[in-house]
């Protein structure tokens, strides 16, 4: 198993939220089928934390030095902030049909009126998936 992963792991597993291991890298499993979180070591010397199948994502050390705790727990910090709804889970559709899905970290983004209008406009829509179905 990933070093990052086993070590984020033992956080997951007192939260109860779902997971597995798969090809040594952690997967937490998004609550209203959001989708899958992957974490795990990014070679060299990195950590990811990214949605599986979307491009959305994140690195452990960002985590670390935004909340000041070491890495496993600042990783742990970001998912406790995605299940308790404070990070909102979006998907967004372009005119196309394209769909993508980001984490928006409410320590910094919020949905703004007037992107979303201009977006609206567009074609975009957006949907917001709840923290707890």
């Amino acid at each position: 198993m990933d070093k990052i992963a086993a070590a984020v792991l033992p956080f997951i597993q007192q939260r109860g939220y779902p997971h597995r291991i798969e090809n040594g890298q952690l997967i937490v499993i998004l609550p209203s089928n959001f989708g899958e979180l992957l974490i795990g070591d990014a070679p060299p010397d990195d950590t990811m934390i990214g949605l599986v199948g979307y491009a959305w994502h994140t690195h452990g050390d960002i985590e670390e030095e935004l909340s000041g705790l070491p890495m496993a727990e600042a990783i742990a910090q970001r998912v406790d902030r995605i299940f308790a709804g404070k990070d909102l889970m979006v998907e967004e559709t372009d005119p196309n049909g394209k769909v993508d899905r980001v984490i928006l970290d409410s320590r910094f983004e919020s949905m703004d009126p007037k992107e979303t209008l201009s977006k609206a406009l567009e074609g975009y829509t957006a949907r917001v998936f709840p923290a707890r179905t």
